[in-house]
Parts: structure tokens; sequence; C-alpha cells
């Protein structure tokens, strides 16, 4: 289900963004990269209690939305990003980045240009624990106490970062290559319940949900 539902949300954003980028001639792109993660913290208690270890890079998937401003170098937009990270088949750890990216011309190219920006917003990160089989039907219909436990959390993030965009107008093609660092600066407690906002909230590793990453994201103009 909750692949179904990223799957989900990111046809509906390639859509808009599509979209918009007809209407508005916004630069639109998608596509995916790895992230450095450094998970040591809630490892140790994964291990601790039996479980595998979450792996220490992911693929990351993302797409921007800009909003070119004629005549100046600098432009804005819309982000956003999602990586996942497993332990076998009973462990995972996935995080959503959503947010406005704030972009500046270094140099521009005959047919593109290198940028330094920064992009930052909310994040939000859920961690899922499969404990085995249930042989109680209780284990079932009450997952949070028996076979099946997943908790989330939210915080903010911000990504300083370089980037090398080419554009090739006549085509409609646009190639992005950019990296950078992912901070995560705060993050909230962990909440067990129907929402981020439950009344059950403990406080709970990883400490950082970021790290280095390298994306490239490509428009071929629909």
């Amino acid at each position: 289900m909750r692949k179904i539902f990223h799957l989900l949300l990111a046809w509906l954003l390639l859509c808009a963004s599509s979209t918009l980028a007809q209407e508005f001639q916004i630069n639109s792109s998608q596509g995916a990269g790895w992230i450095l993660l450094e998970l040591d913290d809630v490892n140790a208690q994964l291990r601790q209690a039996g479980f595998p270890a979450l792996t220490g890079g992911a693929q990351i998937y993302g797409g921007s939305s800009t909003f070119p401003q004629q005549d100046l170098p600098w432009r804005w937009g819309f982000t956003g990003m999602f990586w996942n990270s497993k332990g076998g088949e009973s462990v995972s750890l996935d995080a959503s980045f959503f947010g406005l990216v704030l972009d500046w011309t270094l140099r521009p190219l005959s047919a593109g240009r290198i940028s330094s920006g920064v992009t930052g917003g909310v994040n939000l990160a859920q961690l899922t624990v499969r404990k085995g089989l249930a042989f109680d039907f209780q284990d079932v219909i009450h997952p949070n106490q028996g076979q099946f436990s997943q908790v989330q959390k939210w915080g903010v993030w911000m990504t300083p970062y370089l980037q090398y965009e080419l554009s090739v107008l006549d085509s409609d093609f646009l190639l992005r290559a950019w990296g950078g660092y992912l901070f995560t600066p705060w993050l909230s407690t962990w909440a067990q319940g129907p929402g981020f906002f439950g009344s059950i909230g403990f406080d709970g590793p990883p400490s950082n949900l970021g790290g280095p990453f390298f994306m490239l994201e490509l428009s071929f103009g629909l």
C-alpha cells in the first residue's frame, strides 16, 4: 500500500508539473540518484533487538519545477525527493522531502547553465518493522500491538547544491545533474498512531535523515 501511495503521488506530481510546464513555460524534470546515509544510531538498536540493519546508501528519487525570471540570473520553484532504506524484508525506513528551491546562475552556457542554490521545506519519515508471522487473530486486528509496528516523525530540511543544466529548446530536452548535502537540522519525536501528531510520542533514532547525494533529472517535453 505504501509503494502504491508513493507511485500515485509521483504520477500526480508528474502530471501537474507537465501541465504547468506547458502552460507557464516552467522548467520541469524528474529523475533519480544516490544518497549516502548515516544510520549507525538506529542500526545499533535494530541489531540489539535482533533485526537486520538498514542499508547505509539508498536510491533517491525526485523532481523539480522552476520558474525562469526573464533577464535575471535567479529563479525559484518547487522540489520533492524520496528515499527508502531496507533491512531485509522486516525493516524499512522511508523519508519524503517537499519544499521550495531558490537557484542562482553562476555561469550561462550556450545550451544551458551552471548554477548553485538552496532547497528546503518539510520532511516526513516512517519506520516500519515486521516482527514475523501472526499466529493469533488479535495480532492481526491490532498490528501495532502484535506482528507489525509503524511509527512516523516529521521535521525540516535544507540542501545547498551545485547544478549543471543542459537545455535544448528546439527539442524540449532538459537535463539536470546536481548534487549537494541534505541537512535535517530538526526532527520531531516518533509518533505511533493514526497520524503524525498522535498521542503516543517518544524519542529515538535516527538523528539525521540526510547526507551527501547526487541526482540526474531529465525531461523530454510531454
